[in-house]
């Protein structure tokens, strides 16, 4: 039995402003099927129960925890101190018997001016940059790349100061899983804009799932099955209304670029936008998509996360602007 930490032993939060209510330690048990226990414990504090993925069909739960064995401790950022804090991720198996890995988690005060720009290959970190909040991710030669597919895999850039903007980032779609999880509705690919991380509901969950409200989602949705072209969609942040706006044919392989942004409309409406186009061609003068929503139920604020949902993807150099 061994708890794998993720992203490394010491990890920092708060270096560029506050992005999200948790941080998020990920990770994995191997030989989880033997677990009957698993929790952490902050700076030598009371234990919190964490909930591991055990489903039959190898999807975790079918949310956040993508695989059997994975895990996730939303770690609430208040409870963290100044400087260095101890966390201890303990696994017990049906004999008794425990396994622990630790890491170090290092609040900062910091902030993510715009214009904001990401070289992946001029950072030691991705977390130099962002913020892990689900999966396992590595910079390879097309950029941030998840380790593994599933549900909702995210990275969050920004902080919750972020108003209006505007994210143009090359993705190099490697391959759309056949498969889906229990939850998972329709592969997509994109980012979501004005994201402050997921909120607990009625019945709290270690990890929490529920991830509304945000502001907007602007991605590629592959809504007739991974075999067929994807639709251009907005995705409203406050409901479940989808917008489709074409079909984007992809090659898997190739690498295209997205460009989203979101912008005060007055009036207590937000304008958002989307294009999407073949990198190496010249960016199109037109948006395909423009799209106004109250922001009585959306976000107004917020960093913007890359999201690959059941997509084998990579992201590029990211470039955000302030609008």
């Amino acid at each position: 039995m061994i708890v794998k930490i993720w992203h490394g032993p010491r990890q920092r939060i708060g270096h560029l402003g506050n992005a999200q209510g948790h941080f998020n330690v990920l990770g994995h048990v191997d030989d989880y099927s033997a677990i009957s226990e698993l929790y952490y414990r902050l700076n030598g504090g009371e234990k919190t129960a964490l909930a591991i993925g055990r489903a039959p069909n190898g999807f975790g739960d079918g949310r956040r925890l993508a695989r059997s064995g994975h895990f996730n401790a939303d770690i609430p950022t208040s409870l963290l101190h100044d400087g260095d804090n101890h966390i201890d991720i303990v696994a017990i198996d049906l004999d008794g018997n425990e396994c622990a890995s630790s890491m170090v988690v290092e609040k900062c005060a910091g902030s993510a001016p715009l214009p904001y720009h990401i070289e992946w290959d001029t950072i030691h970190t991705p977390q130099d940059v962002g913020q892990f909040v689900d999966g396992c991710w590595s910079v390879g030669p097309a950029g941030l790349r998840t380790q593994h597919t599933g549900y909702e895999r995210l990275f969050l850039i920004g902080c919750d100061a972020w108003t209006d903007y505007q994210i143009t980032v090359p993705i190099t779609i490697h391959a759309v899983d056949p498969l889906l999880g229990p939850y998972s509705c329709d592969n997509g690919l994109g980012v979501i804009m004005r994201f402050a991380g997921h909120v607990e509901d009625s019945a709290p969950e270690q990890p929490s799932w529920a991830y509304r409200p945000f502001g907007a989602v602007a991605w590629l949705r592959w809504k007739d099955g991974p075999d067929m072209p994807p639709q251009k969609q907005f995705y409203r942040g406050d409901g479940d209304e989808r917008r489709n706006f074409g079909e984007f044919p992809i090659i898997e392989g190739k690498t295209y670029a997205l460009r989203a942004a979101c912008v005060d409309a007055g009036n207590g409406l937000s304008t958002y936008r989307c294009a999407v186009w073949e990198a190496g061609e010249d960016a199109p003068t037109e948006w395909d998509w423009q799209v106004q929503l109250a922001d009585e139920g959306a976000h107004s604020r917020g960093g913007i996360a890359l999201v690959a949902h059941h997509v084998n993807a990579s992201f590029g150099d990211a470039e955000i602007r302030p609008l």
